[in-house]
């Protein structure tokens, strides 16, 4: 982000500070953790807790938005559960 400066960076995605040399995680107003994002995580504290709920959001997200409904790209009624099945077996 800035080579050479100091910038502070204020985030809730955890993607955008996870390259910060120093990570500070606040609550209350008061500094309850802080280090580098592999120091943070390997702590197993809040912002782990925090980081790995995030990234279980996204990942569902995305398998959501990657999904095809077989109905929509056969041009027929097909269920869920014949989708599920080979094309041989239907």
């Amino acid at each position: 982000m800035t080579r050479g400066a100091t910038a502070v960076l204020i985030s809730h995605r955890f993607s955008s500070v996870r390259h910060a040399d120093n990570i500070v995680v606040l609550a209350d107003g008061r500094v309850i953790e802080q280090g580098g994002h592999d120091q943070l995580l390997a702590a197993n504290g809040r912002y782990a807790d925090l980081f790995r709920l995030q990234a279980e959001r996204f990942a569902e997200d995305e398998a959501e938005s990657e999904s095809v409904d077989v109905a929509d790209l056969a041009g027929d009624s097909v269920t869920d559960d014949e989708a599920a099945q080979p094309a041989a077996v239907r």
